[in-house]
């Protein structure tokens, strides 16, 4: 028996809590039916609709949960604005999440980070009451459940028992932070030295415009031929970051990556968890046995072969239930012959292992079962 526990841990304790500004009253979240439909929706869409509406258009921040007018943590012009028009097929490609100077030494250029991931899943469900089969809405509501509006909640810290110092936006947004508009890289490490328990999420990164290309392809070309990343620390999306930017690993790309990186604070001492092992002696049968299955399984990795199963039986079994149709259940899986010893394990798993990179059909682990029909009650 195996556990998988998780290996990052919260850095930060200080948290921010919403606040009534009028009041200065704490605000939770509230759950029920059919209440105020309009400020709940525009409350549950706010992080996805706040710039298309928001005045002049300023952006959301997720610390605040306000309009700001922090442009140097997400701009409103900033790449998009200087000439460059970046476009995927016809169609405009995500905003930055940062633009700023990228400084080495006394070199300077200007780059704007862009969201190298986003949500594939299509399939977004509500919370509904079983008895009556409406949805549950949630609302901000006071200590004295008064519904408040969003436009009076700012942030709050709790410094004493169920006393609270509030914060505006604005002073949030006036942080005195230089890696707000600058990425300085303090040093270069092989790239090979980050443990990948620090890596946490991926940046494209380009230059602002035609004048900053030729600064940017030389730090490019030299961070690809010496195998370095660089480290440098940037301010966006409400905190600090530490960053490690090198070359993409395709050779041909003329572009960037920017990693965010968890602080050590943030990730979990692995010897707690591992010292407790013991150590083994290893069987050199076993062990050239184990190499053997290896070698057989490995294969070129092509993330398009792999999808998200449990997102494909979801929607197996949504689409069932709105045509009416028998809903998918999980099959028990079959009962496997009792393994003797670990030799025979692996000698048995090697003969049975494909030749590398072929694909084996995918078994879906699913049988079909007919809804039960509810009898009508006669009068």
């Amino acid at each position: 028996m195996y556990s998988l526990r998780i290996g990052e841990k919260l850095k930060n304790p200080l948290r921010l809590c919403a606040i009534d500004w009028k009041s200065t009253d704490f605000v939770h979240a509230h759950s029920h039916e059919n209440g105020n439909k309009d400020a709940i929706e525009e409350e549950e869409q706010a992080h996805l609709s706040a710039r298309l509406h928001s005045p002049k258009n300023l952006p959301w921040h997720p610390i605040t949960s306000n309009f700001c007018a922090w442009d140097t943590l997400l701009p409103r012009d900033g790449i998009l604005a200087s000439g460059r028009n970046f476009q995927n097929r016809g169609q405009p490609v995500a905003r930055p999440s940062w633009s700023g100077q990228l400084q080495i030494s006394l070199v300077s250029f200007g780059v704007s980070l862009f969201p190298a991931t986003e949500l594939a899943s299509q399939i977004s469900l509500h919370q509904i009451d079983r008895k009556t089969g409406e949805r549950i809405r949630h609302q901000k509501v006071s200590q004295d459940e008064e519904a408040v509006d969003r436009a009076d909640i700012i942030k709050g810290y709790e410094f004493r028992k169920g006393e609270y110092v509030t914060i505006e936006p604005d002073e949030i947004a006036h942080l005195r932070i230089p890696s707000k508009r600058t990425l300085k890289i303090v040093q270069f490490v092989d790239a090979s030295e980050i443990a990948l328990a620090f890596f946490e999420k991926p940046y494209f990164v380009v230059p602002q415009d035609g004048a900053q290309e030729q600064a940017f392809a030389v730090i490019q070309k030299a961070l690809r031929e010496t195998g370095k990343a660089g480290l440098g620390e940037v301010a966006f999306a409400g905190r600090e970051r530490l960053v490690a930017l090198l070359p993409p690993s395709d050779p041909k790309s003329r572009g960037l990556m920017a990693y965010t990186l968890r602080y050590a604070a943030e990730v979990r001492d692995a010897s707690k968890y591992f010292s407790d092992i013991k150590e083994q002696d290893i069987d050199k049968d076993q062990l050239t046995l184990a190499k053997e299955l290896i070698r057989r399984g490995t294969a070129k990795f092509v993330p398009t072969k792999f999808e998200d199963d449990y997102e494909v039986a979801l929607r197996e079994l949504i689409d069932a239930k709105v045509k009416h149709q028998p809903v998918p259940r999980e099959e028990k899986a079959p009962k496997r012959a009792k393994v003797i010893n670990l030799m025979d394990a692996l000698r048995e798993s090697v003969n049975q292992q494909d030749s590398p990179g072929k694909k084996k059909p995918k078994a879906s682990g699913l049988k079909l079962v007919k809804p039960k029909s509810r009898s009508k009650k006669t009068a």
